[in-house]
């Protein structure tokens, strides 16, 4: 045998070391040529010896060694032990009417339960995890593009004071020089005044001294006595240069006049999604009855949209195209009168508190701050529908075109466009036509969920606009008419929460899609617009009613 090609040679005997391999022992897995075939079982007498075709080995299970009997294989299982076993264990003591199971159907058994494992994680598990790659990819992508942002808009806000304080150090200039100009002016003119003066006393002191010294008594006689002519002197001017008043400012009062940094922490989920068994809240978290904690009237006809931002703020809109506020005990506070002209398409406090709407019909975000409304962001081609303020700061809007054909999703920072979610990866609508009203919402775990009432499914993208999943209702419904949900909101456990007007009752779905369960009773009738306080009630807009409801549904 020719060493350097030994790789391309038949296999060989392990007793001669000579001949091809034709058989092989299964009891003490060692290839075996026709020849040896009888020395090895004399050498080995103790030894079930298993001596099976080379081809029949190759198909055959390899069954392990007995640590009790080494000379036999485990060919059995033991059920109660959970370990393999010989045929002689089976008859001992130790394992005296155990159940045992032949090892081929245990290995079949294991065989189909790793298919399956091998499947789900082909099928499943990889495919997430790319998903999951991909997004972190494109968050790195929008993370270098908003700080470049970021820093671009510092320099140019930079530069804009620089502008100002140029400007301002220009003014104050031309403003010295012409104080002093009038100064000089006054000063100088003054001096004249004086130095003519001076010129007329020597005049006087030489004519009377050209008096004393003449022999001529006429002239003598004529001289008049001058001194009340010299003897009030000119006003003294007092004259001040202008005082330029400083202010001793610190780095951190320039830090919050030029504008500062919010640093937002990177924060990971406490629930993160659990593939095939999605992380859910307990049953019994639910209370088994939700509990109406308080309501009140709103003088709403048709309200549509409720925003909690304290017990003290609960602000409303409905059909009469005002926006209201509200304390806990239902009084009506403040009554905003808006350009809408019917109604405002809803409402929302941004992170700097100042109350925002959406005027569809103007086609422009409102801002109302102290003062009148003015217009925020103005649109040209489409209208503005729902609104979300996010835990970032940016805003999500709803937009439709004039024929209400097409609807998008669009963030902004500030009044800046930062992304636009409208397709999903196969390029077709997220978002079905014919209705802009998509009442919208962003979950804890950044993800940007849509109540599409028209289409009856509640969409779900990631925080990049990637398709997540879509809620059609849940299956085992026995409700007399078709979903269609209106108002959506989360809440601190990453739960979706939508109302289901016609069927009067709310949804609650987990970060997943899961429906967990349902909020009925409470006398509700029509929910729509939804928003979470801060003692973990939901407070609910009924839209026939007027009415806002407040309910307990979950043990804190």
């Amino acid at each position: 045998m020719n060493p350097p090609y030994a790789a391309q040679d038949a296999a060989r005997c392990q007793i001669c070391e000579t001949a091809v391999v034709h058989m092989h022992c299964h009891s003490c897995e060692v290839n075996l040529c026709m020849a040896c075939i009888g020395n090895h079982v004399t050498l080995n007498p103790r030894t079930e010896h298993q001596v099976l075709g080379l081809d029949l080995h190759k198909s055959s299970l390899t069954f392990t060694k007995c640590c009790t009997h080494p000379n036999q294989c485990c060919q059995f299982y033991c059920k109660e032990c959970d370990i393999p076993v010989c045929s002689k264990c089976i008859s001992s003591e130790k394992h005296s009417r155990h159940l045992f199971l032949q090892m081929c159907q245990v290995f079949e058994s294991r065989k189909s339960t790793i298919e399956k494992d091998t499947k789900a994680l082909e099928d499943v598990v990889c495919p997430k995890y790319e998903n999951i790659a991909q997004d972190i990819e494109n968050e790195l992508k929008n993370l270098e593009s908003e700080f470049k942002r970021i820093t671009t808009m510092v320099f140019e806000h930079g530069k804009e004071w620089h502008r100002r304080i140029d400007l301002l150090v220009s003014r104050l200039k031309t403003e010295i020089n012409a104080i002093r100009e009038n100064q000089i002016y006054a000063l100088r003119k003054q001096l004249s005044h004086v130095k003519n003066k001076i010129i007329a006393i020597n005049d006087a002191i030489d004519e009377n001294n050209g008096a004393l010294s003449s022999k001529e008594v006429i002239r003598t006689l004529d001289c008049k006595i001058k001194f009340t002519n010299f003897n009030q002197l000119p006003p003294a001017l007092y004259i001040q240069s202008p005082i330029f008043s400083t202010r001793s400012i610190t780095d951190e009062e320039v830090s919050q006049l030029f504008g500062s940094l919010k640093t937002l922490p990177i924060t990971v989920q406490k629930e993160s999604e659990t593939l095939n068994d999605p992380t859910k809240l307990s049953p019994t978290q639910f209370l088994e009855e939700p509990e109406l904690v308080s309501s009140f009237y709103t003088s709403f006809q048709k309200l549509c949209n409720v925003e909690y931002k304290n017990a003290e703020n609960i602000w409303t809109s409905g059909k009469d195209g005002t926006i209201k506020k509200f304390n806990l005990q239902g009084s009506c506070l403040k009554t905003i009168i808006t350009s809408c002209g019917t109604w405002p398409a809803d409402i929302a406090w941004n992170h700097t508190g100042e109350l925002l709407y959406s005027d569809s019909v103007a086609r422009s975000l409102k801002i109302v701050k102290r003062g009148p409304v003015k217009n925020w962001i103005k649109f040209k081609f489409w209208k503005p529908g729902n609104i979300c303020v996010c835990f970032s700061g940016d805003l999500l809007v709803t937009l439709c075109n004039d024929e209400e054909t097409q609807v998008k999703v669009v963030r902004y920072s500030g009044p800046t466009e930062k992304q636009t979610i409208q397709f999903d990866e196969e390029g077709k609508p997220l978002y079905s036509g014919n209705s802009k009203i998509k009442y919208i919402s962003e979950n804890r775990n950044l993800d940007v969920c849509v109540a599409d009432s028209h289409a009856g499914v509640i969409v779900v993208v990631n925080q990049a606009g990637r398709f997540r999943f879509r809620y059609t209702g849940h299956p085992n419904s026995s409700k007399a008419k078709p979903f269609k949900p209106y108002g959506i909101t989360t809440d601190s456990w990453s739960q979706i929460l939508t109302s289901d007007s016609d069927n009067h009752c709310i949804h609650i779905l987990d970060q997943t899609g899961q429906f967990l369960h349902y909020i009925k009773n409470c006398h509700l009738q029509n929910p729509h617009g939804l928003c979470v306080d801060d003692r973990f009630n939901l407070i609910v807009a009924e839209y026939y009613s007027g009415m806002i409801k407040i309910i307990k549904y979950i043990h804190k």
